[in-house]
């Protein structure tokens, strides 16, 4: 179950993408990181999900993993959001 949730937090961050090409047309960049910010998001809220309140103690360090990278990431889209 934690694989399937995470695929598909990462299928919505895909869908989101899709969605904002079809309403503003192909921009890229700025559709694309965003797209990959809300499947980071997603997939960090999912796996302290399974870590907290079902009680899978074996996704701890898949969760302080994904916490960092989470962190990298927002950093680096708020570095370069004016630019896109």
């Amino acid at each position: 179950i934690p694989v399937a949730r995470v695929l598909g937090s990462a299928y919505l961050g895909f869908i989101i993408g899709m969605i904002f090409t079809y309403v503003n047309g192909p921009d890229g960049q700025k559709i694309y990181f965003f797209s990959l910010i809300v499947a980071q998001i997603c997939t960090l809220i999912n796996i302290w999900h399974q870590h907290i309140f079902a009680g899978n103690l074996t996704v701890l360090d898949d969760a302080i993993i994904v916490s960092v990278l989470t962190a990298l990431l927002l950093i680096g889209f708020l570095r370069i959001k004016s630019r896109l």
